[in-house]
């Protein structure tokens, strides 16, 4: 027989085949029996898959809070302000990918003052010290890869800051897990009585050892990034966002271009999206955004929120052209197809252990006859 690795599922109607023995034939279909049934109460239940559901819905709503506090960080220094006149500039998002390694959220220069500021968007701090510690490790990543980052986005700056970003309301747990660590982490805050507001952390009044653990090296940069105007509105996603985030851009992509009666394009194409992408991705390499291109559109055919027409032409496959009624929709099919994908692999695990445990009972039953 053909030699096969016990790593590899064999379909039901093979394995059995396989099977010399009646008994080891009857205990493999019961077995089988138990993993479908068990596979339906995990995942197939009303109550359950509802469980699932708010569990992704849950951490699509976890990466937005997160992807809000990003863009509140990075929209005053891309946009002309007192912030920019001071010559600081967000230059991209997750500056070490390429490399593989540990990386921060974004990085901001100011060439002229040679300073780097490297932040860290934090959408909870119910775990301070275990956020302060993830940043050292993050710390250590930058400066392993300070030759890197001068040949390729900030050739101007030899000294190199910390920043963590949060909502004002964590703002204080981060403050106080930093005072308790040796070591350096500037704090911005989003938000506070007007949410579109950026500030450095405001110290408490009766502080007055310590300060610049978390404020910046340079004085202008502190005096100037005291409730400064920002929006959430900035960048639909990031490299590593959640898929719901990158396939976002989908859910209008056939809007106002070459409209029709209804406003909507009949169809869209691969450049349509790969343009999106290159605004999104600014400073990303054409292959990176080219791929990222690639990887979206695949999601949203596997998913089935879009369909493929003819080579490079897409259409959305729902014919509901309200944004709200399509961002839903996409959340649905992801979660859908997310809970289908995972209990498939569960089914795949508890089959191939199945197999293997039959295997090693067929073998010692026939222990000549070559075996899968």
């Amino acid at each position: 027989m053909i030699q096969l690795s016990q790593n590899e599922l064999i379909l039901d109607e093979a394995f059995l085949k396989f099977l010399r023995s009646d008994d080891l034939k009857r205990e493999y279909r019961d077995e089988t029996d138990k993993i479908k049934k068990k596979i339906k109460d995990d995942y197939e239940e009303h109550d359950v898959y509802v469980g699932l559901y708010k569990q992704r819905d849950g951490e699509i709503k976890t990466d937005k809070k997160h992807r809000n506090i990003v863009n509140a960080s990075i929209y005053p220094f891309a946009h002309k302000g007192k912030l920019t006149d001071l010559g600081y500039y967000f230059i991209r998002t997750e500056p070490l990918l390429e490399q593989n390694v540990s990386d921060v959220d974004f990085v901001i220069e100011s060439a002229t003052k040679q300073i780097a500021l490297f932040g860290e968007a934090k959408s909870s701090t119910r775990n301070s010290s275990g956020l302060i510690a993830q940043m050292e490790k993050r710390k250590k990543s930058i400066e392993d890869n300070r030759q890197h980052l001068h040949e390729t986005l900030i050739p101007n700056s030899a000294k190199y800051e910390y920043v963590l970003s949060t909502e004002a309301i964590e703002s204080r747990d981060l403050y106080a897990a930093i005072m308790r660590n040796d070591d350096k982490n500037v704090i911005w805050e989003y938000g506070g009585d007007e949410e579109s507001l950026l500030s450095v952390f405001a110290l408490p009044e009766d502080i007055s050892q310590n300060k610049d653990k978390v404020l910046h090296m340079d004085d202008e940069l502190n005096r100037n990034l005291i409730r400064v105007k920002t929006s959430t509105q900035f960048k639909n996603f990031f490299p590593k966002s959640h898929p719901v985030a990158l396939l976002s851009i989908l859910t209008w992509i056939d809007r106002d271009i070459n409209e029709d009666e209804t406003g909507y394009k009949q169809s869209f194409s691969f450049e349509d999206v790969l343009k999106i992408c290159q605004n999104e991705l600014e400073n990303f390499s054409d292959d990176y955004v080219e791929k990222m291109t690639r990887r979206i559109l695949r999601i949203g055919e596997n998913i089935g929120f879009i369909r493929q027409l003819d080579a490079g032409n897409y259409k959305i496959s729902t014919n509901n052209n309200d944004p709200k009624a399509r961002e839903q929709d996409l959340k649905d099919k992801w979660i859908y197809y997310s809970i289908k994908k995972e209990k498939e692999t569960k089914n795949d695990e508890l089959k191939l252990k199945l197999q293997n445990r039959m295997r090693e009972k067929h073998n010692r039953m026939f222990p000549r006859i070559d075996s899968y």
